[in-house]
């Protein structure tokens, strides 16, 4: 696979961990909605603009566009590498929107590559609200560390309580372990106990699966194999991304699976 491919898949999988957190974290009731204390202010520095490092004040003074957005992404790597947690609190800062995204994709990424457990101590001391740049955080330290040590991320993943930090806990856990090793990515989702945890990482084990090998037959065996609750589940992910590229053999493998007729329309009608 190319740099380009890489960069292009990466690219494709924020957007999705973007607007599947969107959705899940909506569907949360109220009394789920979980923040963490903030921080005391003597705790946090916060970076005002005349603190700022003067790489990142010169690519703020430069018209909007692709150069600027590169210039402050490197900036603020460069920032993150030496202030890690200052740089942080200043991208959060920035204004909602593709800048801040791709930003904040950088650094976080930086941070939880190189020490996922302090960025991640950092992170839970503020206040993490549903869509909050903050819980964007969140994904990018756990993604990295599940790169490199799924299982201690799903161990820490699985001692938060329920509600949006856990939910974007288990699907980062299976974004990173997914894009080392989809086959064994995908033995681990089925060892959950937990059927709403299950239910999030399977939904990114398939996609990622799909979209970095490829190959979505190998996918379509993984799920036959499940038992037919699960089946039924993961059925409809596979199906609707399988079709994008040959809808006949999609339809043809639903058909062929263990579930009743209507159970089939429903993922049929679904995946179109």
């Amino acid at each position: 696979m190319t740099k380009k491919h890489l960069c292009l898949q990466s690219q494709a999988g924020w957007s999705f961990a973007v607007a599947f957190a969107t959705v899940l974290l909506a569907l949360q009731p109220a009394s789920m909605a979980q923040t963490q204390p903030s921080a005391p202010k003597a705790a946090t520095a916060s970076a005002k603009s005349k603190d700022l490092p003067l790489s990142v004040e010169k690519a703020l003074q430069l018209p909007e566009g692709n150069e600027r957005t590169n210039a402050l992404r490197a900036a603020a790597l460069e920032w993150e590498q030496k202030q890690p947690a200052v740089a942080l609190e200043w991208v959060c800062s920035l204004p909602n929107g593709d800048l801040r995204n791709r930003v904040l994709k950088a650094t976080a990424e930086d941070w939880g590559k190189r020490d996922p457990l302090p960025a991640l101590d950092w992170v839970m001391k503020r206040e993490i609200k549903p869509n909050s740049p903050e819980l964007g955080a969140v994904h990018f330290f756990v993604t990295e560390w599940a790169k490199n040590d799924w299982n201690a991320a799903a161990e820490w993943s699985d001692k938060l309580p329920k509600g949006p930090i856990r939910t974007t806990a288990f699907y980062s856990v299976a974004d990173g372990f997914a894009q080392k090793d989809p086959a064994a990515a995908g033995a681990w989702v089925q060892k959950i106990t937990d059927v709403s945890d299950r239910r999030i990482a399977e939904s990114f084990v398939i996609r990622i699966w799909v979209m970095s090998k490829k190959k979505p037959e190998d996918v379509a065996a993984w799920i036959q194999q499940l038992p037919p609750e699960d089946i039924k589940d993961a059925a409809p992910k596979l199906a609707s991304l399988w079709a994008k590229t040959d809808a006949a053999k999609a339809e043809a493998w639903v058909n062929q699976l263990p579930l009743s007729e209507a159970e089939k329309a429903e993922i049929l009608k679904k995946k179109t």
